[in-house]
């Protein structure tokens, strides 16, 4: 079998032209035509330069690109080489997948030039914080916008699928069947603050980095991760027979993503080196095997057993099933992480910690998991070497 689908997703709109982007060029922000200006809260920043699409160059009336070319072939196959007992069957695919949570759920229709809001970094200074009641803000809090928007060129992203899964025809009305399949992601929205300063042991930079200074923090969400999948499934199953049904199946899976586990605008440790966030899906166990089964028992109406009951005995012992499920996997990912120390010096007092030796533990326990002498703190301005989630629940 052979497809090709075409799907056009049109740049985003908003009712009201309540939307607004922020563009690196200009260190302001662009809405979609003159009617939103309107809109444009009085409290905002005058520093803060404010263009309409047509102004700044962008499309309109939606200041995003439209994406015309998300083309998906497809090829599909089944091939039965040694009789109708045994058959190959294999695909591969290219399916595209909307951003929703990134279109509507952050800061491109939230807040910007149409509401503001407020940051306030408390620091000490000659042993006194900066900040304290009973006015805890006074004459030191400034206010400073944050902006959370995304490039114009967003891409939908796209994965490429494949498989094939060998079949075989058993006696006893059982067919075993292996497969091979995965996955590869590309162009995955994540998100990153320009204004975070790189890590550095001595914090010159920490409170004056800002490259976009109109801004407290600019977050920016772009294309670019990546996500892979490689899996084997192994399965035996028997249809309903002679009143016994089961199915047992054990996957093998390596689910593995530089953008975080929802495949959607995480944010990296690192911004400055996404590769290193290269790790395990958290919620996806590298083993699972998943078994059911159901047995008819043979008494009653109908049945090898019993079969001339009369209604009403029939009723209370007649038509029962015995069934079982199992399910037994390994546990899933988790990172081990530090939390309060500012070691990086760059806005942030929690990363992933150091991995210094085996993790494992002879009889574990819910109390002795993990060896705790296996992690450390990083030294200052370095990030921690612990693959992102690399332990085993």
């Amino acid at each position: 079998n052979l497809g090709l689908r075409w799907e056009f997703n049109q740049g985003l709109h908003e009712k009201n032209n309540l939307m607004y982007i922020f563009d690196p060029a200009t260190d302001g922000v662009v809405v979609p035509n003159a009617t939103a200006l309107k809109y444009v809260t009085p409290l905002y920043p005058t520093n803060i330069p404010i263009q309409t699409a047509q102004q700044a160059g962008y499309p309109s009336p939606s200041p995003f690109d439209s994406q015309w070319h998300d083309i998906s072939p497809r090829i599909s196959f089944a091939y039965t080489p040694f009789g109708g007992t045994f058959v190959l069957r294999g695909g591969f695919g290219i399916y595209y997948s909307p951003l929703v949570g990134t279109l509507a759920g952050y800061g491109t229709l939230q807040g910007g030039p149409f509401s503001l809001s407020e940051a306030f970094d408390n620091q000490v200074v000659n042993g006194q914080p900066l900040f304290q009641f009973p006015d805890p803000f006074g004459e030191n809090g400034v206010a400073t916008p944050s902006v959370d928007s995304f490039s114009r060129h967003l891409r939908t992203p796209y994965v490429q699928q494949w498989n094939i899964t060998a079949e075989r025809e058993l006696k006893g009305k059982i067919v075993a069947r292996g497969t091979y399949r995965g996955f590869r992601s590309v162009q995955l929205a994540y998100s990153r603050n320009l204004n975070l300063p790189p890590a550095s042991a001595s914090g010159d930079l920490e409170w004056t980095y800002f490259p976009y200074p109109n801004f407290y923090k600019a977050y920016w969400t772009e294309n670019g991760g990546v996500q892979k999948l490689a899996a084997m499934d192994l399965q035996a199953e028997r249809k309903f027979a002679s009143g016994l049904t089961f199915q047992s199946s054990y996957t093998l899976a390596k689910n593995q993503s530089d953008v975080g586990s929802d495949g959607e605008r995480n944010t990296p440790e690192d911004p400055y080196n996404r590769a290193r966030d290269f790790g395990n899906i958290d919620f996806m166990p590298r083993h699972r095997w998943v078994s059911y089964a159901l047995y008819e028992l043979p008494i009653g109406k109908g049945k090898a057993h019993l079969s001339n009951l009369n209604p009403v005995v029939n009723g209370v012992i007649g038509g029962w099933g015995i069934s079982t499920i199992l399910v037994e996997q390994s546990g899933q990912f988790l990172t081990a992480t530090y939390n309060g120390s500012d070691i990086l010096h760059n806005r942030s007092k929690s990363g992933r910690a150091d991995c210094v030796g085996d993790p494992a533990v002879a009889n574990q326990t819910i109390q002795n998991y993990y060896n705790p002498a296996a992690f450390a703190i990083p030294a200052p301005g370095m990030f921690g070497s612990c693959p992102s989630n690399n332990l085993t629940g």
